[in-house]
């Protein structure tokens, strides 16, 4: 065969775009399929660019930014300076990714390897250094707000916060400048970072409590109250969330091996 691993990746793709959706039966099982064999080390922060059709992630431990398009199949990494945790895509025609670094928050043009401003102001959000660091972060409905929150890395009694990162200058905001506060004061592994359809109830876990919970959500302020609790887990940790277009929440459970395949 003279198929490349892009066109194995692109056919893969097809065929699971062309496949009918899961009917979320009580008790029913979703099927998972390899798309692409990507070597990474930690890999997250899965987005989809609309714009581009492209998947996006980052392997934070391989310190590697990752496109796959889903036109061509075509997989490229490019290595990046330090760990990125998270980032977010900006509104069209605006250059580079708002990227959660290990130690903060920054405009960067990855093609390029070009800082676009200074590291966002405010108080520093990883004062232990790694291994603790920032971890799961996304825009909130609004485009206004990127919350993202810290990972204590496995050091006894460290507690992480939990920050909202936004232009400060609402008005000139490709010249404004970024600015974060923190909403939540104690946490240790934040994940599962997702809002409800409607977009006024935040999902936050804890993943070291093995419990999603639900929060308020200010979306004018980007500010969190009221934790409840969505569901908490007998087996694994919950990892990464999304919700999709019929509000269920979608979220990657690391198990380690333990209970059904």
């Amino acid at each position: 065969s003279n198929m490349t691993d892009a066109d194995t990746t692109k056919a893969k793709i097809t065929e699971l775009l062309n496949s009918t959706a899961p009917s979320f039966e009580v008790g029913g099982s979703v099927t998972t399929t390899r798309l692409l064999n990507s070597h990474n080390i930690l890999g997250e922060c899965i987005l989809y660019d609309d714009e581009t059709n492209e998947i996006l992630w980052t392997d934070i431990d391989g310190r590697e930014f990752h496109r796959l398009n889903l036109d061509t199949g075509k997989h490229e990494v490019i290595k990046l300076p330090k760990m990125l945790v998270a980032f977010a895509l900006r509104p069209k025609g605006e250059r580079g990714y708002l990227f959660a670094w290990e130690d903060g928050f920054q405009l960067y043009d990855v093609d390029k390897g070009e800082e676009l401003c200074d590291l966002s102001l405010g108080e520093e959000v990883n004062p232990k250094k790694l291994p603790s660091r920032l971890n799961d972060g996304r825009v909130d409905p609004t485009g206004k707000h990127f919350i993202c929150g810290g990972y204590y890395g496995d050091i006894e009694n460290n507690y992480m916060k939990v920050f909202k990162c936004k232009f400060s200058d609402k008005s000139e905001r490709s010249e404004g400048v970024l600015v974060h506060e923190a909403i939540v004061e104690k946490i240790q592994v934040t994940n599962s970072i997702c809002w409800s359809t409607d977009g006024k109830t935040m999902y936050l876990a804890d993943s070291p409590t093995k419990t999603i919970f639900t929060h308020d959500y200010d979306q004018e302020n980007g500010t969190v109250s009221n934790r409840g609790i969505l569901h908490e887990f007998e087996m694994g940790v919950p990892d990464g969330s999304c919700t999709d277009s019929n509000g269920n929440v979608w979220n990657a459970m690391r198990r380690n091996g333990a209970g059904p395949s």
